[in-house]
């Protein structure tokens, strides 16, 4: 049985159409849940508000670093060692280097660093709101009290004043 060529090449058109369609919905299918693939191209198209929600969702407060010649934070001075991303860690932007191999590449980590410094941005803000408030020692608490008796009894302005200063700078113990 002999095919004509325009049958043979409609069947090649319409498998690898197939092929593609399947191929790009099974990658989807075997990402391990609740990954987040963080890489060049797929930045390009996220939104570093959706994407924090996400992550502080899964109890994820990393911050997301570029590679380079170093490996950047963008908008945090010190990079990993610094104190905040010490306590919090970061995740690497995938794909990223300072070896461009295209033209186009500069362009895309362009638009990567300035996600990473966006999602900071709104990370660091999320993190200020979400730090509990300062307890205060039972020194702080008893001199603050001391003080505001103090104001409150009628004595001379002398007295007040010695007495003020001798709390605020204490002698040390001998």
């Amino acid at each position: 049985m002999r095919f004509s060529r325009k049958y043979i090449i409609f069947t090649i058109i319409f498998a690898a159409t197939i092929m593609i369609f399947v191929g790009s919905s099974l990658h989807r299918l075997l990402r391990p849940p609740g990954r987040n693939p963080l890489n060049l191209y797929s930045v390009q198209f996220a939104n570093p508000h959706e994407d924090l929600k996400k992550s502080l969702a899964q109890q994820d407060k990393r911050f997301i670093g570029i590679r380079g010649y170093a490996l950047v934070i963008p908008g945090i001075t010190g990079g990993p060692s610094n104190e905040e991303v010490k306590r919090y860690g970061y995740r690497v932007v995938a794909g990223t280097t300072d070896a461009l191999s295209a033209p186009w590449q500069g362009e895309l980590q362009s638009r990567a660093r300035s996600y990473a410094e966006r999602y900071k941005l709104l990370l660091m803000e999320e993190l200020r709101r979400s730090k509990p408030p300062k307890k205060h020692s039972i020194n702080e608490i008893k001199h603050d009290r001391i003080i505001s008796l103090i104001k409150q009894t009628p004595t001379t302005d002398r007295a007040l004043k010695t007495l003020s200063v001798t709390l605020s700078h204490p002698t040390p113990p001998r």
